[in-house]
């Protein structure tokens, strides 16, 4: 299941976020996200109770963003990337979003493949847009 993140899944969500990222965002963060940003919805992938996954997408007018999504580690490679990603194209469809966009390490292929396999393309490169200096693909789904 599929659905909006509350403030019970702080812990799980940033637990995966941990996980998943060399820089990753705090638990202030998600909080932020919550309650403060008027274009995040975060939605988490629940099973058997357990957040296992999350994605925060942006949705401002006409643009959309995924600013972030990670899979617990025990849980990669069972689709749920894609399930999640298959969501968002459904919310920003129903939002009738033009503009879909995400900033992703050049150094992580697994993830531009997922999102190659949902249509985007890397339009640019940000020089040194994370906080080890590594440069990102900014990417737009055509």
């Amino acid at each position: 299941m599929i659905r909006k993140m509350s403030q019970n899944d702080l812990d799980a969500v940033n637990a995966i976020e941990m996980q998943a990222f060399q820089d990753p965002w705090s638990k202030q963060d998600f909080i932020n996200e919550l309650e403060s940003n008027p274009y995040s919805c975060i939605y988490v992938k629940e099973i058997n109770g357990e957040a296992v996954a999350y994605v925060d997408l942006w949705i401002a007018y006409e643009n959309a963003e995924i600013a972030n999504i990670a899979v617990k580690k025990e849980f990669l490679h069972q689709g749920i990337a894609s399930e999640l990603m298959q969501f968002c194209l459904q919310k920003i469809q129903q939002s009738k979003c033009e503009n879909f966009t995400l900033e992703v390490r050049v150094s992580n292929t697994n993830a531009i493949k997922l999102y190659e396999k949902f249509g985007f393309q890397t339009v640019s490169k940000r020089k040194k847009y994370y906080a080890d200096g590594e440069d990102a693909y900014l990417m737009v789904q055509l």
